[in-house]
């Protein structure tokens, strides 16, 4: 029998009830900080390096 016939203990069951994906808040936090450059780059090369007649 290998270790993936064996049914879930109870202390492997409780651990499942509280798991917390970790680094997810930091996943994020720093997509929302790459759109937001981004989004900074474009509107700097659009509005200001060509002027609003540009």
């Amino acid at each position: 029998m290998t270790e993936s016939d064996h049914p879930l203990s109870e202390r492997d069951q409780a651990d499942d009830d509280k798991v917390t994906p970790r680094g997810a808040t930091a996943f994020v936090f720093v997509m929302l900080a790459g759109y937001i450059i981004y989004w900074a780059y474009l509107w700097y090369t659009t509005i200001i390096e060509r002027g609003v007649g540009g």
